[in-house]
């Protein structure tokens, strides 16, 4: 899945309505266990980059 229309259709299949979705990129999740001033700025730079390794597309769903 790669789109969150595509996530969306998966779950209205499922019979679940799309509550929210987000984008969580790769490093900055885990960084924020350590401090969240440093988690916010890679977070900013991790949008900005092109050379970030991957992002999690996380959606919630509400049951029908």
């Amino acid at each position: 899945l790669r789109a969150v229309r595509d996530l969306g259709a998966v779950g209205r299949r499922a019979g679940l309505d799309l509550a929210d979705c987000k984008t969580i990129l790769f490093a900055a999740p885990w960084l924020a266990s350590l401090s969240g001033r440093v988690a916010e700025a890679v977070h900013r730079w991790e949008r900005r980059s092109r050379i970030v390794p991957g992002s999690l597309l996380v959606a919630t769903f509400v049951k029908r």
